[in-house]
């Protein structure tokens, strides 16, 4: 793997200066700044790729460098003098040790990117993590790829999320952003830690995860918010709206917004609501109706159907179509072919 920068052992009197670097057969300008005696950060303007204890030469001075490490992220001031007390105090440590002292600067590190560096195989570093592990060193998140995180690390962000759990829970908030968790605990939601956190709470019932949203479990319903609800399912049955939205229930149940939010938001949670977009909702008897019929037709008359057919199968306007059809498209029950889908269900 490449990177743009490295850290290298190196001897020079300037602590800021621009070379050229020799690399075997090349000559590449850097960047070099000291962050310690005898220590220094070599940026390159395109990414290269070094090993461990690679000896480069800097000009025509031949001063040698020594490769010690690859610059993994940008690292602030605190951090790279806790990368040089490491790399000074540790001068040659083996690749699962440099995992574990890593893991002191930053609170995960994907250790596959340094397996080019090391000369090492999965299999191997894999060995080195789990051993590593055993030793109470570290706690590996994943294998595919290797993520890790210190068992410290991994207690305070446990500990951070559940208090924020609590507070919001105690606020008494139906839903809430996965991107404020985010901001708090100051992990990617992208990430594989992130879904490593939050997959025993969920399967505990903490929460549930509804389109990007954390939606707590009611305890249960007054009886105001059980007519609501049956409110709600009586004028989607009057006004045959299969595909509904929240507008489509302001202008036509006499519900406030709260009201009808706060009772959509119930049922998803009790998945006896689908959410087909940011606009969108059918109820899943609806749904596994539409499916059903999808499964009959495919069985009859073969698995390509347009959207004239889907229309004629579901009694729908093209208004509700589209993003039913959408949505089933993402949940591979459907496939979108040119003007046509083709239909993914087992029959």
């Amino acid at each position: 793997m490449k990177f743009n920068a490295y850290f290298v052992a190196l001897r020079h009197e300037e602590p800021h200066f621009t070379g050229r670097v020799s690399l075997g057969n090349n000559s590449l300008q850097a960047t070099f700044t000291r962050i310690d005696p005898g220590l220094y950060t070599a940026h390159f303007k395109q990414q290269v790729f070094l090993q461990h204890h690679q000896l480069i030469r800097l000009g025509n001075r031949e001063i040698p460098g020594d490769v010690l490490l690859p610059v993994l992220s940008k690292y602030n001031k605190r951090k790279l003098r806790k990368i040089a007390h490491i790399l000074q105090t540790h001068p040659d440590p083996d690749p699962g040790e440099i995992v574990r002292l890593l893991l002191e600067v930053d609170r995960f590190l994907e250790a596959e990117r340094i397996l080019d560096f090391y000369a090492l195989s999965h299999a191997e570093m894999l060995q080195h993590l789990i051993q590593a592990e055993l030793r109470g060193e570290l706690k590996l998140i994943e294998t595919h790829p290797l993520l890790v995180t210190s068992g410290d690390s991994l207690t305070r962000l446990r500990r951070a999320m559940k208090e924020w759990l609590e507070t919001n829970r105690e606020k008494s908030k139906r839903a809430i952003p996965l991107t404020q968790l985010e901001s708090h605990l100051k992990i990617p939601r992208s990430s594989l830690l992130f879904r490593y956190l939050l997959f025993p709470e969920t399967q505990a019932g903490t929460f549930r995860i509804l389109d990007d949203q954390i939606a707590f479990p009611r305890q249960g319903l007054s009886e105001k918010e059980k007519e609501n609800i049956r409110l709600i399912e009586e004028e989607v049955q009057r006004q045959h709206k299969v595909v509904f939205s929240i507008d489509d229930l302001l202008h036509t149940s006499g519900l406030s917004y709260p009201s009808i939010n706060s009772a959509l938001w119930f049922l998803l949670n009790e998945e006896q609501v689908v959410r087909l977009n940011e606009r969108d909702f059918i109820f899943q008897a609806d749904l596994a109706k539409i499916i059903n019929r999808l499964k009959k037709f495919k069985r009859n008359q073969g698995d390509m159907i347009d959207i004239a057919t889907f229309r004629e199968l579901t009694a729908l306007s093209r208004r509700a179509i589209i993003p039913l059809l959408e949505y089933m498209d993402a949940r591979q029950i459907t496939a979108r072919m040119g003007d046509r889908r083709r239909i993914l269900l087992t029959v």
